[in-house]
C-alpha cells in the first residue's frame, strides 16, 4: 500500500511518518503554493491512499491560506474521485469549522456537514477549512474521500492555556495513533464522509495542557468556547 502524505513537515505529518511508511514530498519536490499540477499528477498516480495534513493558519496571507486550505484539497478530492487506482483520500480538518460558542444543545458537535456558521476565533482559517470540507464532500461522488475533524496539542510543553475553552483535543501523538488505526481499517469507514477523532471526554484546554506540564499558566479568553466533538462514531468502530 503506497501512501502519499502532504504536510509531512508539520506537527501531525511528522508524527504520522514515525508510524507508517509514506511518500512525503518536500517543498523542493512539490511546492503547493506554486501549483505545479503536472508534478502533482505524477505523484498522485503512484499512490493508493492520499493523506492531506497541509495547512496554513496565518491569517495575514489570505491568498496563501485559501490556496493551501481550500483549493489544494479540493483538487485532491477531484483527482481521487476520478482515479481508478486511488482507494481513499483522507483530508484532515479541524474543530474550528464550528462556532464554538455555548448555545444550548449544540455540544458535542455532530459528525455532519454544517451550514455556514459565524466563525469566532480564527475566522479566515475556519472559513477556508469549512469551505474545503464542502468541496471535498461534493467531489466525493464515489465515496472515496474521508474528512477527519480533530484537534491536537504539540508534544512540546504548553506554557499557557485557557481555562474557559472546552475541547476534545488530545496530544498529537495520541491523535496520530488514532489516524493510523483508521488507515489500517479503512473498510470500517467506507460509508462515512466525516469522522471525528479526539478524547472520549471533553476537557478544558488548561487541564489538557496540565497533563504534561504541571506548571502551565492558566488564562481566560474574553468569551467561553466549547469545541467538543461527538467522537462516538470513532469509538464504536475502533
Amino acid at each position: 500500500m503506497k501512501i502519499l502524505l502532504f504536510g509531512g513537515s508539520g506537527i501531525l505529518g511528522s508524527e504520522l511518518q514515525k508510524r507508517i511508511d509514506v511518500i512525503a514530498p518536500k517543498r523542493e519536490e512539490y511546492d503547493i503554493l506554486k501549483s505545479r499540477y503536472g508534478v502533482l499528477s505524477n505523484l498522485l498516480s503512484s499512490a493508493d491512499i492520499i493523506i492531506n495534513c497541509a495547512v496554513i493558519k496565518d491569517e495575514r496571507y489570505f491568498k496563501k491560506i485559501y490556496w493551501v486550505n481550500t483549493v489544494f484539497p479540493t483538487y485532491l478530492s477531484e483527482y481521487t474521485d476520478c482515479s481508478k487506482d486511488i482507494k481513499k483520500f483522507i483530508h484532515i480538518s479541524t474543530d474550528y469549522v464550528f462556532k464554538g460558542t455555548n448555545e444550548t444543545g449544540t455540544h458535542p458537535y455532530p459528525n455532519s456537514l454544517i451550514m455556514f456558521p459565524e466563525f469566532k476565533l480564527m475566522p479566515i482559517y475556519s472559513f477556508t477549512k469549512w469551505l474545503a470540507e464542502n468541496n471535498v464532500l461534493l467531489n466525493s461522488r464515489n465515496g472515496k474521500s474521508l474528512i477527519i475533524r480533530t484537534s491536537f496539542l504539540s508534544n512540546d510543553l504548553i506554557k499557557k492555556a485557557p481555562i474557559n475553552k472546552i475541547t476534545s483535543a488530545e496530544y498529537v501523538d495520541q491523535i496520530a495513533d488514532k489516524i493510523i488505526t483508521v488507515i489500517n481499517n479503512l473498510d470500517k469507514v467506507n460509508k462515512i464522509g466525516i469522522l471525528h477523532i479526539g478524547s472520549k471526554t471533553p476537557i478544558s484546554a488548561y487541564d489538557l495542557a496540565k497533563k504534561r506540564n504541571e506548571n502551565v499558566i492558566p488564562f481566560t479568553l474574553k468569551q467561553d468556547f466549547d469545541f467538543s466533538l461527538d467522537v462516538s462514531s470513532y469509538y464504536m468502530r475502533f
